[in-house]
């Protein structure tokens, strides 16, 4: 065999295991964001009405191996909730609960614990 041989074998396999790791974190990136959402879901605050913020969190595919997790019925009350904000009467503050920060590192280790295995 000679060099470029060896180098086109080691391309087309180095090729091959790059396409199996993206199938691999697309697979698991779906399924942390599935994960997340539930956990969303659980933890959130539910309201009085009849759509509650805690029901709108959806996974919505941005690319291959990339998802986003967002609230489609009240995205407002996201940065509200999480982080707290002025009282409506105006005599100080709410604190935030931190429901979205807490999913999102649980999501963030979650997705490398996931691959390492998977891999």
């Amino acid at each position: 065999m000679n060099g470029d041989t060896i180098t086109i074998q080691m391309e087309n396999l180095l090729d091959g295991y790059s396409k199996e790791l993206e199938t691999a974190a697309d697979k698991v990136a779906s399924g942390v964001a599935s994960a997340a959402v539930n956990k969303l879901k659980k933890s959130s605050p539910r309201g009085k009405g009849k759509k509650h913020y805690a029901d709108g969190w959806k996974k919505v595919r941005v690319r291959k191996g990339e998802y986003t997790v967002h609230n489609s019925t009240k995205p407002g009350l996201t940065h509200l909730l999480n982080n707290g904000h002025a009282k409506s009467n105006g005599s100080g503050r709410t604190d935030g609960d931190n429901h979205i920060g807490e999913v999102a590192d649980w999501a963030a280790e979650e997705f490398v614990r996931r691959m390492e295995k998977s891999v």
